[in-house]
């Protein structure tokens, strides 16, 4: 018998084994509670709303206190917001629920003009890194400099000194922890780290293979529980094909946070699925995003016609493809938020109109709103 059988045998025993150690853990992984859901859009320069998608509008809005906006980041606690405004040297703290700015934090030091790029939170809720370009002060002239990361104390208000690029340990597919007390470093291995010392104090390896001939996981960022259900994470998963190296398996899989281990992991085969980013239903049963390869992302295809755009839905019980529909759209067009029932996607772009279809993937109409749509935000608590 050929070495490639052999292995496809031993590979359908394995995972015979582990559907039965799924059916298992299934019922020990608790499901979290329904979810809150709220929908905010930003508009550019200078307004957010809180966006309603059973009526399409917009039931309430403020305006930013210090101008225009260049990015807007909810916070882990998912109640609040931080808007950088004021020509990039302001910080602005959003409370949601008033949808009004309740502190506001400068972007400053002596001698050099900063302009912030982006804030990323730490766990603890005491400090922010912000990533920010400095111009020198001199007598005369301005020098340009690179850009720089500067740790920020919440509480004091200050910047620390700055360094080049973030600590290594954090710099790549790091995220707070669904509790909010440490780091949860998503790379070849999950890894949990203390927040201030950055030490590990845990590890799943995903990237030692779990039987001979298997090779390691790789996670999708999206967790399920979305955050909701501290002790465990729910996501997809990949791996290159034993068998046929030239493919990848895939599925759906359970990692249990308080043992370090996985706790269930469902094979679904050759996965179908496109990039479909987060736009899954709040019931988690199905998927949307862009489908059908080069005409996948609001742009022409190759023979010079009018723009098309390809949207697909899946069936994340099984990751089978639901349906496809490529229909005409201006270019540059993108999901940016989907109705908690998947009822509706909202496609936005340059311009302040969006576009929105049907949960079938039929075009229903276009939205006009009081602005340019710079970000749909979808919220689940």
């Amino acid at each position: 018998m050929r070495a490639p059988v052999l292995l496809a045998l031993l590979l359908a025993c394995c995972s015979l084994a582990l559907s039965v150690q799924a059916q298992d853990a299934a019922a020990v992984v608790p499901e979290p509670e329904s979810a809150i859901i709220a929908h905010y859009v930003v508009l550019w320069p200078d307004i957010l709303g809180q966006f309603d998608t059973a009526t399409d509008t917009i039931t309430r809005q403020m305006k930013f206190k210090h101008g225009v906006q260049h990015g807007v980041e909810i916070l882990h606690d998912k109640k609040t917001a931080l808007a950088i405004t004021g020509q990039r040297g302001m910080i602005e703290v959003i409370d949601l629920e008033k949808l009004a700015t309740v502190d506001e934090h400068p972007i400053a030091k002596d001698g050099w003009i900063l302009r912030a790029r982006s804030v990323t939170e730490c766990p603890g809720g005491k400090k922010w890194w912000v990533n920010c370009e400095r111009v020198e002060k001199k007598v005369d002239h301005f020098v340009i400099h690179e850009q720089m990361w500067f740790p920020y104390d919440i509480e004091a208000k200050e910047l620390g000194e700055a360094v080049k690029e973030l600590p290594e340990a954090i710099r790549r597919g790091a995220r707070i922890s669904p509790d909010g007390k440490s780091w949860h470093v998503f790379d070849k291995d999950l890894v949990i780290l203390e927040p201030e010392t950055l030490k590990e104090t845990g590890r799943i390896e995903l990237s030692k293979p779990l039987f001979t001939g298997m090779g390691p996981i790789t996670l999708q960022s999206f967790d399920f529980h979305e955050g909701r259900n501290p002790g465990f994470y729910r996501m997809l998963w990949s791996m290159t094909d034993p068998v046929n190296t030239n493919r990848r398996l895939g599925g759906i899989l359970d990692l249990d946070m308080t043992k370090l281990t996985i706790a269930r992991r469902e094979e679904w085969g050759v996965p179908n699925m496109g990039g479909f980013g987060s736009y899954i239903t709040a019931d988690h049963k199905r998927a949307y995003g862009h489908g059908g390869g080069r005409r996948g992302f609001g742009g022409r295809g190759g023979t010079g016609g009018e723009s098309e755009i390809t949207l697909a839905s899946w069936d994340l019980s099984n990751g089978r493809r639901i349906a496809e529909n490529t229909f005409k759209a201006r270019t540059a067009l993108g999901i940016s938020a989907i109705a908690p029932d998947g009822s509706k996607l909202y496609l936005t772009g340059r311009g302040h109109d969006v576009l929105v279809v049907t949960g079938e993937l039929q075009v229903s109409r276009t939205l006009e709103l009081p602005g340019e749509v710079s970000d749909f935000i979808e919220i689940r608590r």
